[in-house]
């Protein structure tokens, strides 16, 4: 192996289902990523109603994965970051609806207006969602070994269809507008000035930026890493939705940062990994993210390797491979041998 690094994203409740999920397993699959050079396993430990940890502030039912993965990535020298964000990785997921992005339609409300992922999110103009979701990273660090957390969906809703055309209209929204607009909600002729949209994202930003430097503090404090799936398009999407994930990392925020690349096209790939080299200047590592299998595509072993070869070429320290359910026998051949 060289000096090019491995992350994998992982999700625990696909990996090790009940009946197959044994610490002699879990070591296993550890073990298997520690011979292919992967170094570090972003752990989804909430997704939707699912929680996989123990929690006196959650009150939902679950097993306790993280501390098998944990011991797991002890014994293989992998490195185990839980995820914690907003969306439906939000271990609050579901428990607070009156505390969600809320957005107000004329006539029929469209298709993905009615996706449980988006009808709880939480929103993070609420200081209460914020706090919480700090104390819950901390009840995490003081609860389990893990080498760090790795932050995802970290932000508003997507852009597009839902936060650049609807701005939430919960009750957290409604209140900071009547300090710098003098009403509760936009309007749509209010998103053609320009001066409006700048409030509206910097609040956002705001928001968002200040749950991160809380966790920041809580993982510094133990000397743990803080890592991030960041948003690939930065201008379209990222700053939209209140991830200026380039000013965190500029100010040190981050201490490895992945944006989520995910495409089958290699021109794309090459693309957003030079943009991202040129936004960032080196200021943290940068593994770009790689969709083996992903909601863009799915990537054959060989066009995942082009993709490696690729960030290897431009000197990045590693990628993140989204995910490691999606890797065979034919891809841990090659990053083997990489």
């Amino acid at each position: 192996m060289g000096s090019m690094k491995i992350a994998v994203w992982g999700h625990p409740y696909i990996e090790f289902p009940e009946g197959k999920d044994s610490q002699k397993e879990v070591n296993s699959a550890f073990s298997r990523m520690a011979e292919v050079g992967i170094t570090m396993y972003f752990a989804f430990v909430a997704v939707g109603e699912r929680l996989l940890f123990k929690s006196t502030l959650i009150p939902k039912s679950g097993k306790d994965m993280l501390s098998k993965l944990v011991e797991a990535g002890k014994t293989a020298g992998v490195e185990v970051h839980p995820i914690i964000g907003f969306g439906d990785v939000s271990p609050l997921y579901g428990l607070f609806p009156e505390r969600v992005y809320k957005v107000k339609f004329k006539g029929e409300p469209p298709e993905w207006a009615e996706r449980a992922v988006f009808k709880n999110w939480l929103c993070p103009s609420w200081r209460e969602n914020r706090e919480l979701t700090v104390k819950v990273v901390e009840e995490l660090l003081e609860n389990y070994d893990v080498d760090g957390i790795h932050l995802d969906y970290i932000r508003y809703p997507n852009a597009r269809p839902v936060s650049a055309q609807y701005p939430c209209v919960c009750d957290a929204c409604k209140a900071q507008r009547l300090e710098w607009l003098g009403r509760e909600e936009i309007e749509e002729e209010d998103l053609k000035n320009q001066g409006v949209v700048y409030k509206e994202l910097s609040w956002r930003n705001r928001c968002v930026r200040e749950t991160v430097e809380r966790v920041k503090n809580l993982t510094e404090k133990r000397g743990l890493k803080l890592t991030m799936a960041a948003r690939a398009y930065y201008l379209t999407s990222a700053v939209i939705e209140g991830q200026d994930w380039v000013s965190w990392c500029k100010d040190g925020l981050i201490d490895i940062v992945s944006p989520m690349s995910y495409t089958t096209q290699f021109e794309v790939f090459r693309n957003l990994l030079e943009e991202h080299l040129m936004l960032l200047k080196g200021c943290v590592p940068l593994f770009e993210g790689i969709g083996r299998r992903s909601s863009a595509g799915v990537l054959t072993p060989e066009g995942m390797m082009r993709q490696i070869n690729l960030a290897k070429e431009k000197g990045l320290p590693g990628v993140t491979i989204f995910h490691f359910n999606a890797l065979t026998d034919r891809d841990f051949e090659l990053l083997k041998n990489l």
